[in-house]
């Protein structure tokens, strides 16, 4: 082995160790971006059932009272990702329906809060107020979330 090959060698091998490092800090994060939020979704439909486009629902997170807003599409539903984990308060408006107030939802790591919302006839100024936490079903799939500790050893020696 040459002189230079010599010297070049612990640079590679730093090098590949600082890439290596970087790939890793990198994917944690994406792990834990993905493992502290949830989301709320679901459908707005009158009382007969039939299904209520153009809602405006405004979810609020009780903790840090950030509001998070989405608009039912045509066929009454709607989806808010990112949702940081916690208590919010979610109010739906329409025109020609009393606003419907649903307290008390809970949002989990890796979750989807899945909600169908009746709204009643009636005036907007008029509230109808629902303190009761919604019940947690899960339509996706069977799979619970689970949070992930990653913790770095720095008592492991690394050769090369």
């Amino acid at each position: 082995m040459s002189k230079n090959q010599e010297q070049m060698r612990p640079k590679t091998h730093l090098l590949c160790l600082l890439a290596l490092l970087g790939v890793m800090v990198f994917s944690c994060q994406a792990a834990f971006a993905q493992l502290i939020t949830g989301t709320i979704e679901g459908r707005v439909t009158d009382p007969s059932g039939a299904v209520v486009g153009g809602a405006t629902v405004t979810l609020v997170d009780v903790a840090t009272n950030s509001t998070h807003k989405a608009v039912t599409d045509g066929t009454g539903d709607y989806r808010v990702d990112l949702l940081q984990v916690g208590t919010y308060t979610m109010s739906v408006d329409a025109s020609g329906f009393k606003k419907h107030v649903q307290s008390n939802i809970t949002v989990n790591a890796n979750q989807d809060v899945y909600l169908v919302t009746v709204l009643e006839l009636g005036n907007s100024t008029e509230t109808i107020t629902v303190t009761e936490e919604p019940p947690q079903i899960n339509l996706e799939n069977p799979t619970v979330g689970r949070t992930i500790v990653f913790l770095w050893s720095t008592a492991t020696p690394i050769h090369f």
